[in-house]
């Protein structure tokens, strides 16, 4: 028999595409540090991982864009939480409803929330889910129009140099000593990408004044927050 005929009985038409899919999103910034088990994670539960912020691709909205003009139908997300865990799943919420505004119901969404603290696993997909109607907390609000009045302002270099030696082990011990001994808007700390100068790794640059700090470890970090409290 040709190549070219086909047996009787057997199907002409491509399969269709699966309708129903699974998102699982990563929360925190520092969620790429353990990509590779979140991508076994996303594998044992059939979901695609997915990036709530910081450097991970693809973000939530791509991701939704991809199963939109895939022709996929209906999502269930699942957004792994930490110890912020209800804070975090209300920005899981707003993003996603500002998809779902901005894309007129192309895709039903759902998100199943699972308890902080808990891992996720694959039955985290049967757990109650609440739909995403578009008619969430919106992305913007009055509160959040102006820079915030912090006296200092710490940047924690996240580059791929600093981040090789131990930029994540600074920025936890940054957090760490400003829950310890600082109060109301002394500090805002936040993780960027490439600062240079590489060669001092890891950076931490200070405003305002400027200042330039290299090769800061977690000690020196925690001493950082120590000086900056008592200047005030």
């Amino acid at each position: 028999m040709s190549t070219d005929e086909t047996a009787p009985g057997a199907s002409t038409e491509s399969a269709e595409p699966p309708t129903e899919s699974r998102l699982l999103v990563a929360m925190a910034f520092t969620d790429t540090r353990h990509e590779d088990e979140l991508l076994a994670l996303a594998a044992e539960c059939d979901a695609t991982l997915c990036y709530l912020q910081g450097e991970g691709r693809p973000t939530l909205p791509a991701a939704l864009d991809d199963l939109a003009a895939d022709g996929r139908q209906r999502c269930t997300i699942v957004a792994s939480t930490g110890p912020d865990g209800l804070r975090a799943g209300s920005w899981v919420r707003r993003v996603a409803g500002d998809w779902v505004r901005r894309h007129d119901g192309r895709l039903a969404v759902r998100i199943a929330m699972a308890p902080s603290g808990r891992p996720v696993t694959a039955a985290s997909y049967a757990l109650p889910s609440r739909p995403v109607l578009g008619t969430e907390a919106p992305l913007t609000s009055p509160a959040w129009e102006q820079p915030p009045d912090y006296h200092h302002h710490v940047l924690v270099c996240r580059g791929p140099r600093c981040t090789a030696r131990g930029a994540d082990e600074t920025w936890d011990a940054l957090r760490e000593e400003i829950a310890r001994t600082c109060e109301g808007d002394e500090i805002l700390a936040a993780q960027t990408g490439c600062l240079y100068p590489c060669n001092q790794a890891p950076v931490v640059k200070v405003s305002p004044g400027e200042a330039w700090h290299a090769e800061v470890d977690a000690e020196r970090a925690r001493e950082l927050v120590r000086a900056l409290s008592v200047d005030g």
